[in-house]
């Protein structure tokens, strides 16, 4: 996956991994994070969630293998969780490659209860209540596998079993509720609506596939778009829609399936673009295709639907020459799904990861090099 998205990643998860600490069960306590760019802290964040009440905000904290809830209003940390097994583990057992240790997905219940689904050794998947250090899930998965998801009610949790068919399980049943064949290739993505109707998935080869959850029937399936790898995709909150992300943002309805709308990713300014080729030629002949980085937009990064289905947001490199020459400048991008506009942006100095809307639509929460809760009608932080 040759786009910013990977290198980002690859960034991230190249980092030396730090020792987390079990905040419920009483060891050494760290202290409180807030909310906002720490450029002193190694971790990044990357999966986020807001309560329903959106008065509190959670994150998953990589390498750390950390899953960390915040207070909108005050910015601070409110709780810090990380499974007893993993607390002290060692740098050998962090697999870069396939990510396969710490946490993978965070939510919230409707009674504001925080889950999270982490990745354990021996191929294990371990579903958590946050809030009381629960156990809700203990699940083994294919091997090789690389995604999972949890709905966004942390009700459900979605992975590839160990007969390599898909599974969605209900969190308080100990058996799969429905499994969906992939008969082409295995997933690299998955994701659950918020009405929990369907579970769709990214092939190897690009295509989207979707499925009713109730029935397993496969709905639909989507092909890959001609330029440009997919990376992610969200639901709107009806589950009418889906976003795809790749070089650009595509949006989808899914029945009948009918593309709404093609978003395109903010490309470099002639000046820019003239700059950075200009400092790459200089570069003492390091880059071998000094042209490469700017005559490109980069692709898309993952999106997320306002709960009134007004807007979409999306993450994008905000092109300009620091992103160019890979330090990090991102921006959010909000659009008008009624009229295709761009209404709002949000600059970020540093990497961001994922993106989610509050309950209220009103504001957006960020994961990245920091967690931040933003007014997106301003473009401010909303604290």
């Amino acid at each position: 996956m040759n786009t910013l998205w990977q290198t980002i990643v690859n960034r991230a998860m190249s980092l030396t991994p730090v020792v987390g600490v079990l905040f419920l069960t009483g060891c050494i306590t760290p202290p409180r994070e807030k909310l906002g760019v720490d450029s002193d802290n190694p971790a990044f964040y990357f999966q986020v969630a807001v309560s329903p009440d959106g008065k509190s905000v959670a994150a998953t904290r990589l390498p750390a293998d950390a899953v960390l809830v915040f207070d909108t209003a005050t910015g601070l940390e409110t709780l810090r969780f990380l499974p007893a097994e993993l607390n002290g583990r060692g740098p050998n057992l962090f697999d870069r490659g396939t990510r396969l240790i710490g946490p993978a997905a965070v939510a919230f219940t409707p009674d504001q209860g925080a889950v999270a689904a982490y990745w354990m050794q021996h191929r294990r998947i371990i579903v958590w209540d946050v809030s009381h250090s629960n156990c809700l899930a203990q699940i083994h998965y294919q091997p090789g596998s690389i995604c999972l998801a949890l709905s966004p009610d942390g009700s459900r949790v979605a992975y590839e079993g160990t007969n390599g068919n898909l599974v969605v399980q209900e969190l308080t049943n100990a058996n799969p509720t429905v499994q969906f064949s992939l008969p082409t290739h295995r997933p690299q993505y998955l994701t659950l609506s918020p009405d929990n109707r369907w579970l769709a998935a990214i092939d190897k080869a690009g295509t989207t596939w979707i499925w009713n959850v109730q029935s397993g029937r496969l709905l639909q399936t989507i092909p890959k778009p001609s330029i440009g790898p997919m990376t992610s995709l969200a639901f709107s909150a009806d589950g009418t829609m889906i976003a795809r992300s790749e070089r650009n943002l595509q949006i989808w309805r899914l029945d009948p399936r009918e593309q709404l709308h093609f978003f395109e990713s903010p490309r470099l300014k002639a000046g820019t673009r003239l700059l950075g080729l200009t400092i790459s030629l200089l570069d003492d002949g390091k880059n071998t295709d000094p042209t490469a980085p700017f005559t490109r937009n980069h692709g898309a990064g993952p999106a997320a639907f306002s709960p009134d289905n007004k807007y979409v947001a999306v993450i994008n490199s905000a092109a300009t020459l620091n992103s160019m020459q890979s330090k990090p400048d991102m921006e959010v991008r909000v659009f008008s799904l009624e009229t295709g506009e761009l209404v709002s942006t949000l600059d970020w100095p540093d990497i961001i990861n994922g993106l989610c809307f509050g309950p209220d639509g009103n504001r957006i929460a960020t994961a990245g090099k920091g967690v931040e809760v933003w007014d997106w009608h301003t473009g401010q932080p909303a604290r």
